[in-house]
This record gives structure tokens, sequence and C-alpha cells, in this order.
């Protein structure tokens, strides 16, 4: 029993020893990084005097799904790491040494690869150009940094579609094309910084595409003839032929981003072809019509 008490008395002191010990060697604070290229950071934190050395420990941060583990030994509070991704988020921690001890380790800092500190302000300047029919052009004010910038663009008020589309660009502009003549639309905008990293949205803009617009004389062009709806469509699409036109729909072919002919359909009306996409998978694809005058291509968005 004296043994046992013995043992126990000592693994007490063992404990008390290291949590003093811990105690005396302070944990790290003012945690940074900065910006030394795409793929490395300068990680830094405030100096503490007496310390022998730092360990520190880079991880991938949050919705980075690379998987990243980076440990090293500095004696200056100072540590470069090479190897990540732009635009990536990650994480790193530092504990200090104190001769033999350490401190405990120090909260997470989290920051993204190429661009120091998370920013992801408000975007601003967003102006529409260029508005036809069945499109317009979006402009911004460039903003440095992350992995581009996300478009959102929905039906408006007293649009009778329903109209539902998100694109992501690596430039401060982007042209849409698909939408209805006569048609009110919205759009907004917003940074994206890093993976899972947005920053807000901008304000919804209003807008409304043009009526169809006239050719030599008195003829419509033949691409505005044939309106396509619904667009998006999940689970068919209809193309008819302004009322009045001689134009005769005679094949139906649809394209993925990949060239592969998905759906191909003749068509006995003339002037109306409805086919279904149930079973086609989410993304924007190419439809070609061929007429009884010429071959025209539309874009068609299937979300379901």
């Amino acid at each position: 029993m004296k043994k046992m008490k013995l043992a126990i008395l000592t693994m007490l002191i063992a404990v008390l020893s290291v949590h003093q010990s811990n105690a005396q060697c302070p944990t790290p604070s003012g945690l940074a990084a900065s910006t030394m290229g795409a793929n490395s950071s300068s990680l830094s934190w405030q100096p503490i005097a007496g310390v022998t050395s730092y360990l520190v420990n880079v991880e991938n941060g949050r919705n980075n799904l690379t998987p990243f583990l980076v440990t090293g030994t500095t004696v200056n509070p100072a540590f470069v790491v090479n190897g990540l991704t732009g635009g990536f988020v990650y994480k790193f921690k530092v504990r200090s040494n104190c001769g033999g001890n350490h401190s405990s380790w120090s909260p997470w800092f989290t920051f993204v690869a190429g661009g120091g500190a998370i920013n992801c302000n408000l975007l601003t300047g967003l102006t529409i150009s260029n508005i036809m029919s069945t499109g317009a052009t979006f402009s911004w004010n460039a903003s440095a940094g992350g992995l581009g910038y996300r478009v959102k663009v929905e039906d408006g008020s007293g649009n009778p579609v329903n109209f539902s589309f998100v694109a992501n660009t690596l430039n401060n502009s982007y042209s849409i094309t698909g939408l209805n003549p006569s048609s009110n639309y919205k759009v907004k905008i917003r940074k994206v910084c890093a993976i899972g990293v947005t920053g807000p949205w901008s304000a919804w803009m209003p807008f409304t595409t043009a009526a169809l617009r006239l050719g030599q004389g008195t003829e419509l062009t033949e691409n505005s003839l044939i309106n396509m709806s619904p667009n998006p469509a999940s689970d068919f699409v209809e193309l008819n032929v302004v009322g009045g036109s001689d134009v005769k729909i005679e094949l139906v072919q649809l394209y993925d981003v990949t060239g592969k002919l998905v759906v191909n359909q003749s068509v006995s009306e003339g002037n109306i072809s409805k086919f279904p996409i149930q079973d086609l998978h989410n993304g924007v694809y190419i439809v070609k019509i061929q007429t009884n005058n010429s071959i025209i291509s539309k874009r068609l968005i299937v979300s379901k």
C-alpha cells in the first residue's frame, strides 16, 4: 500500500512539474501571414525572450479539400511555408520551446495563399451594357486577389419566365446569352476569395432585354424568330417559331460541353419542337436547330 501511495505521489509531482514548466514557457501570440508568392507565405508571431526555438504546424483550412500538412522548427519568430495553392485557405499554429519544456499551442491563424489574410469586400461599380434581345454584358470594378467573381441572374418583376443562372468568371465582366426578348431580369455579383470563402452579394440591378431586332427590310433575324423555353429547364424544352414567319424547324440536335450528341430529333410539325431532357445532367448544352433556311445555335442551361 505504501508503494502504491508513493507511486501516485510521484506521478502527481511529475504532472505538476510539467504544468509548471509549461506555464513558464509562454504561448506565442500575435500570429500573422504575409504573401511571398502565389504558392508561398511568410508566417510570423511576436518574439518571446528566453525561448530557444518554436515549433510550427501548417494545415489545410476550412473547405480546402486538398490535404496539406507541414511542420517545422525555427529559432526565429518567423517561418516560410511553400507548396501552397494560390487562393486556397490554410491555417497555422505555433508553440515555444524553452530549453526542453514547451508551451501550449497557440490558437489557429487562418490565411489565404497568395492573398495574406482573408479579405472579401463588397464589389462596386456594377454596370450593364450591350443589352440585346437575348443577352447583355455586366462589368464591375476589379478587386485584387482571390479566385474570381460570381454572377447571378434571375427573372425580374413581371417576367413570366422562371429564370435563374449562376456563373463564375476570372474577369471583372461577363456576357450572358439565352435570355428572352422584351423581358425583365436582375443581376448581382460577389467576390470569390478562396474555396468556400465569398464576399457579400451586391444589390440587385434590374435590366430589360431589347425587343426582337429587325434585319433587312422588315424581316426579323432567324435566330430571334425561334423561341426556346424554358431556359434554364429541368424536364423538357420547347422550340417554336414566331407567328407569321415562313421559317420551318426540321431537325433539333443537343450537344454537351464535350461535343457529344445527346439529343437528335426530327421535327414533323415544322414550327414547333418539344423534347424531354429529364435524363440529362445539370450543365450548359448547345442546341443546334436546322431550319429550311439555315442552321442556328442556342445555349441551353439544364438545372434540376
